[in-house]
């Protein structure tokens, strides 16, 4: 079975076709949701976006993953991709995921592209270290081609 996960940033559901806007053209993604599992009454466990997505990616709340603002998911946690990838399941992700503050890598990192290896931000957080392990290296990632914040078109490959 494939499984393709759709995360928009900033989008509201309710402009989207296949959700009831009377103007929005949105054909392929209609098609899309004609086929598909679509979760039309999902709530944000968070106003914050970074502690929103750690949540959407474990499935656990704020207090518990750890991520209660702009901060680093733990690789102590196991986000989807992860499990996924222990499953055989091909990884991939394609856009914005900003699980790392960007500031931290334009700041600290001094890089203007965004990375989603953990090895690069764990040893300024204050986390436990990450065994080696590929499957928890970036957030359970294989292949990762995207922009984070004000990166647009900012692109890294991480696996062969």
């Amino acid at each position: 079975m494939n499984l393709l996960w759709i995360m928009a940033d900033q989008l509201r559901a309710d402009c989207l076709g296949f959700m009831g806007h009377p103007a929005a053209q949105t054909p392929h993604l209609d098609r899309l949701a004609a086929d598909s599992i679509v979760f039309d009454n999902a709530y944000c466990q968070s106003p914050v976006c970074m502690a929103s997505r750690a949540v959407l990616f474990t499935g656990r709340y704020p207090g518990t993953n750890g991520v209660r603002g702009m901060g680093i998911l733990p690789p102590s946690e196991i986000p989807l991709p992860e499990v996924l990838q222990r499953h055989g399941y091909r990884t991939g992700a394609f856009g914005k995921v900003h699980l790392t503050p960007e500031q931290y890598t334009r700041t600290v990192l001094q890089r203007d592209t965004p990375t989603l290896d953990l090895a690069d931000f764990l040893p300024h957080s204050g986390l436990e270290p990450m065994l080696h392990d590929p499957c928890k290296r970036w957030y359970g990632f294989q292949e990762y081609d995207g922009c984070e914040g004000h990166s647009p078109g900012a692109a890294s490959s991480l696996a062969p």
